[in-house]
């Protein structure tokens, strides 16, 4: 179960008791699980190096970005994910190092 406040709720709670026995609990917003993360925290580093000075100039400076992605970039958290996935398994979902 992801730890994420909407399926916190009770009701959500007691749903999930009753139509899912078997749970694992999921850390929520894991950068370790969510390799989109890695990527927004890459591009985040990349603005910051490259400064701005106006709300049009970060648009610009993040999409130019954003079209410059390698998707080799990402292929090592891809090809990692079953071995990070297994880690959270094993470890009940709580945070892993990774």
């Amino acid at each position: 179960m992801v730890n994420d406040p909407k399926h916190t709720s009770r009701k959500v709670k007691v749903w999930l008791s009753q139509n899912v026995p078997k749970q694992i609990h999921w850390p929520s917003q894991n950068p370790d699980l969510n390799p989109i993360e890695i990527l927004f925290g890459w591009v985040k580093q990349q603005l910051i190096k490259l400064g701005r000075r106006s709300i049009p100039e970060l648009n610009e400076k993040l999409e130019g970005l954003w079209n410059r992605i390698d998707p080799a970039f990402l292929r090592p958290y891809w090809e990692s994910m079953t071995r990070r996935c297994q880690m959270a398994v094993d470890n009940d979902g709580y945070p892993i190092k990774y």
